[in-house]
């Protein structure tokens, strides 16, 4: 898992930096890496010249830079997945905050313990994204699709389109919706309509019936399944639900 730290004050970056290596060790999680950053404007460079990360801790108020509102703007340009963990010492852009969908906001001096707790959640999410794949057989052939890559499935029977996050068309097979769903770990992927079913990773807001993807697409959300999916969608996201844009209206 790779961890960006960028805060501007030397106190407070050794202190983040010093919880993440406790974390490591208590929890013998040995494929973390951490990049440090003191300049707001040098990690949006970095960003926007392939540095890519799993979890960031932003400070917001940085001296004569941008500030970590604006930067996260930018990076959510390109990726809508990562949770961005605002570190502050006023809560003044926690308004803002919603619009580039900030996971947490933490107040100096940051704790262990809050510290650990978006770790745990980011790294859960990694494994899940990164490491697993579905593998079916249609029309004679084998398919290996990421977890993370997984949009939604919807049922146009007898076939179910695979919505993927890097193509464009959905990938039609011939399969028993209800054979599918078994398949899938149940920690990511929810049914939210009958005809539906989601990847939690990319579910950015969640409302009385319909739900928003990170791609913008909107799927609708149907009463019988409303319960479940916001449950799932709590659970995954361990209490970050309401800062990542859920909308229990």
């Amino acid at each position: 898992m790779r961890v960006i730290v960028c805060e501007d004050e030397r106190i407070y970056q050794k202190s983040i930096h010093d919880k993440i290596d406790l974390w490591i060790l208590k929890t013998h999680h040995a494929d973390v890496s951490v990049t440090l950053f003191s300049s707001s404007e040098d990690l949006l460079e970095s960003w926007q010249k392939g540095l890519a990360a799993d979890i960031m801790f932003l400070d917001i108020l940085f001296h004569d830079e941008m500030n970590g509102v604006e930067v996260a703007k930018k990076i959510r340009e390109t990726d809508n997945a990562i949770p961005i963990i605002f570190i502050t010492n006023s809560d003044i852009f926690v308004k803002a905050g919603y619009v580039v969908r900030a996971f947490r906001y933490l107040n100096k001096p940051v704790c262990y313990e809050d510290i650990a707790v978006c770790l745990d959640v980011a790294y859960k999410q990694c494994t899940l994204r990164h490491n697993e794949y579905l593998i079916i057989s249609d029309a004679g052939q084998r398919l290996a699709l990421r977890y993370g890559e997984i949009l939604f499935f919807e049922v146009q029977s007898p076939y179910v389109l695979l919505y993927m996050q890097s193509k464009k068309e959905p990938i039609k097979i011939r399969y028993r919706f209800l054979d599918l769903i078994p398949k899938l770990p149940e920690e990511l992927f929810t049914l939210c309509h009958r005809s539906y079913l989601v990847n939690i990773v990319h579910v950015r807001a969640v409302r009385r019936n319909m739900l928003t993807l990170s791609t913008g697409q909107e799927l609708p959300v149907s009463r019988s399944f409303a319960e479940h999916l916001n449950n799932a969608f709590d659970s995954y996201y361990q209490e970050g639900g309401m800062e990542y844009g859920m909308d229990n209206l």
